[in-house]
């Protein structure tokens, strides 16, 4: 485990990029650096608390399966919250979590959607078109009864996202994600993929009120950023690439600075040795 204030300490780089919202500006590269740093707990697993940065990138560690991402937003669309009406195939991860009714609480479209959850999406973006400079366009995600909902009929389903927050500042639009626990690998990607989505629809949405609105990174705000065992080799080969490169031009540093460093010692031993004497040479007299 690592907290957020060690992470600044470790990060060698950075940033002018300061707003209002997120003083020090740590970006996904700097998350990604960060764990670098972490050791593994009993379990082995990787755990940044509360980690906070601008999410300018896709991925923290690995490839996206944008085949997945498109899936996974047809089935949130949908609203559904039965894992059995998620585009096939169904990954094993919702098969683990879900009720032994196939049934789950993390259908995000549901969550901001739907009128059963108090239509948070609609809240959120009237709220700003009322009033600019709110501060309540706020889409709830987790609720009250979910230490109890999580475990209904065998269901291991606790709610990851607690909430996402839309801001109007300085004319640009901020997105704020509250999570709980965010896995850095698969997890991140997905929610990465989604909170675009709905960040682009809000953008367009109020676009209409306010027509000279910028768009702004999505900001992330996680409690626990974890790495499971299984995916720790993603990060031991980034370290490995890290140092890799940092090495090598090093390296190449050195040497240069001892050729240059070499000539002119090479100079002062030339100078330092007594010159020879002439030779004299004598011209042979020619007999007749």
């Amino acid at each position: 485990m690592i907290a957020l204030r060690m992470v600044l300490n470790l990060i060698n780089n950075k940033h002018k990029d300061y707003n209002m919202i997120l003083g020090t500006a740590l970006r996904v590269k700097d998350i990604r650096n960060a764990f670098i740093h972490v050791q593994p707990d009993a379990n082995g697993l990787l755990e940044v608390v509360n980690a906070n940065f601008i999410a300018d990138e896709d991925s923290i560690f690995g490839t996206v399966n944008h085949d997945w991402n498109a899936r996974e937003l047809q089935w949130y669309l949908s609203q559904s919250l039965s894992i059995n009406d998620i585009p096939e195939p169904i990954p094993q991860i919702w098969q683990d979590v879900a009720s032994i009714k196939g049934t789950i609480n993390s259908n995000y479209g549901w969550c901001i959607y739907s009128k059963d959850n108090g239509e948070q999406y609609n809240a959120a973006i009237n709220a700003l078109i009322e009033n600019a400079d709110s501060r309540q366009a706020v889409m709830i995600y987790n609720r009250p009864t979910m230490h109890a909902d999580s475990k209904k009929f065998g269901m291991k389903d606790f709610m990851c996202t607690n909430t996402a927050q839309l801001f109007i500042r300085d004319n640009r639009l901020f997105y704020l994600v509250y999570m709980r626990s965010n896995d850095a690998i698969y997890g991140y990607k997905g929610d990465y993929a989604w909170h675009t989505h709905v960040y682009r629809q809000a953008y367009a949405q109020l676009k209409a009120t306010y027509p000279d609105l910028q768009p702004r990174s999505m900001m992330w705000n996680v409690a626990s950023l974890h790495i499971y065992p299984r995916h720790a080799q993603l990060v031991a080969d980034y370290k490995a690439e890290v140092e890799a490169a940092a090495i090598t031009p090093s390296a190449k540093l050195d040497a240069i600075r001892a050729a240059k460093a070499a000539k002119p010692a090479k100079a002062e031993a030339a100078a330092d040795k007594p010159a020879k004497a002439p030779v004299k040479r004598t011209r042979k007299k020619k007999t007749l």
